[in-house]
């Protein structure tokens, strides 16, 4: 079993992956504060052991930045091993290339906001159909 980080080692983890990274502070400009459809986001967020870029709790999307670097076998495997807890834990996914972002904000702007409005909807239907099921079972 793995140990789990102190908050102040969580503190130092998130401090070290916002050096020196221009997408993730330009897309931070877009997210924070309930610029985006009134959801709150978080920056380098911790879900197990693992850490995210971005987290909207309330539509449970991680968001994650891909650099260049990012299809190393080292990297791959790691994130492998992210993308699968984060799945089996029921949180969507969605990769944003670290040119894009710098290249067209807006179109990244626009994805969040229809992954978002896709996880409502979701939500919604899931409401609907539990609500079904449990008239039939009366």
């Amino acid at each position: 079993m793995m140990k789990q980080d102190s908050k102040k080692e969580i503190k130092g983890k998130r401090k070290q992956a916002a050096r020196g990274n221009n997408s993730e502070a330009c897309l931070w400009i877009l997210l924070h504060n309930k610029k985006v459809k009134g959801n709150t986001f978080y920056r380098h967020y911790p879900i197990g052991e693992f850490f995210v870029d971005f987290f909207c709790p309330d539509a449970n999307l991680a968001i994650i930045i891909d650099y260049d670097d990012f299809y190393t076998d080292f990297h791959l495997e790691s994130c492998c091993e992210r993308e699968n807890y984060l799945e089996s834990a029921g949180i969507n996914i969605l990769h944003i290339d670290n040119k894009l972002m710098l290249e067209d904000s807006k179109l990244v702007l626009n994805k969040i906001i229809s992954e978002l409005s896709a996880s409502v909807v979701c939500e919604s239907l899931k409401a609907k159909v539990d609500m079904m099921e449990s008239l039939h079972m009366n």
